[in-house]
């Protein structure tokens, strides 16, 4: 089901209304040609409403002349139909593209250091030892070993008991 969904997202679906006095002999044909059609629901006797895979849609209109019956698109869901949509308005997309490598490399930098909780010392001595090892405004994330400022912090100073780093992620 799950799986179903999600190829259908990806290759797109229509759904579609077809009507006309031979609509058993249309869904017998679909079958009979290994067009799956899904979530068919009768509307009245002459009309039902159903999805098909996009790459599947040429063959249903050639069964539905054959039945005699009239296709309808009434929605078109899926990656193609965005893409589709889209194509004219390149400068958006490339806009879009931007911002969102924007946001992912600015977040790989440090952007500020809080030093939280301390009552008997300063923060610019912590901020002097902190800076000492590397940890600066500016500096790549990936660049700065946290677990080794910690200890740094903690082998300078004897009156500190516990020093932690919030977004260090402790392993097992």
């Amino acid at each position: 089901m799950y799986i179903n969904t999600i190829t259908n997202i990806f290759t797109g679906h229509v759904k579609f209304k077809a009507e006309g006095y031979y609509i058993e002999k249309f869904i017998n044909s679909c079958r009979a040609k290994n067009l799956n059609l899904e979530n068919i629901k009768r509307e009245k006797n002459t009309i039902i409403i159903a999805n098909i895979k996009t790459k599947k849609f040429k063959e249903l209109c050639k069964i539905a002349k054959q039945s005699k019956c009239k296709i309808k698109i009434c929605k078109k869901n899926g990656l193609p139909f965005i893409i589709h949509r889209y194509k004219k308005r390149k400068i958006f997309v490339i806009a879009l593209i931007i911002v969102v490598i924007t946001l992912i490399t600015l977040s790989n930098f440090i952007w500020n250091v809080d030093i939280i909780g301390n009552k008997n010392i300063s923060k610019e001595e912590i901020l002097d030892i902190v800076k000492s090892e590397g940890l600066d405004i500016g500096k790549l994330k990936g660049k700065v070993d946290a677990q080794k400022i910690v200890n740094k912090i903690r082998i300078e100073r004897q009156d500190i008991s516990w020093v932690r780093n919030k977004n260090y992620r402790y392993k097992c």
